[in-house]
């Protein structure tokens, strides 16, 4: 009976032993973690805590220039991948470039239309207002009308060329010979 109560004990200290052991290195591999963690961190910010007190211009320089650099990253991935799920770089461009181009371009045309109505109306020139205005809504009703109609410069694609490149699907070129 003493046997198997010591055999008991020992089984039991061995378990918790264990037990203690594995917390322990969890406990040290997350403080390993925490520590590692700190030490990068201390190592990007004190560098630029030092540039932005003693040298504030080129520390905003350095700023905007990383900023500027992941906007331009993030723009080229989009494009990257807007490239490859409309067929190429081609089909991205025509589908997706110059409309956002188009857009864009009327926005500035926008502006300035509104600036010129403006400076019109500021100066007491009303002919001058009322002409940018009015010019204005002529480009307004066209944009309209074009918006509206279908587009003739390219015939429909037909059935083998759904996604309208131009090309069918099948691999053939346009005159339907064997590319």
């Amino acid at each position: 009976m003493r046997r198997q109560l010591a055999a008991g004990a020992r089984a039991f200290l061995r378990d918790a032993a264990l037990a203690y052991a594995s917390a322990f290195r969890s406990l040290g591999g997350t403080l390993l973690f925490l520590v590692s963690a700190a030490a990068a961190t201390a190592a990007i910010v004190v560098p630029m805590w030092l540039l932005a007190s003693r040298s504030p211009r080129l520390f905003t320089v350095l700023v905007l220039s990383l900023f500027g650099l992941g906007c331009a990253a993030a723009v080229a991935l989009s494009i990257r991948r807007g490239a490859r799920e409309q067929g190429g770089a081609r089909a991205w461009l025509r589908h997706r470039f110059v409309p956002l181009l188009g857009r864009i371009g009327f926005a500035l045309l926008t502006l300035l239309v509104l600036y010129g109505l403006l400076l019109g109306l500021a100066a007491r020139r009303y002919v001058a207002a009322a002409a940018v205005a009015l010019f204005y809504t002529l480009l307004l009703g066209w944009r309209a009308h074009r918006r509206r109609a279908p587009d003739r410069s390219s015939p429909p694609p037909s059935s083998a060329d759904a996604d309208g490149d131009g090309y069918p699907r099948d691999g053939s070129s346009r005159e339907g010979n064997p590319a």
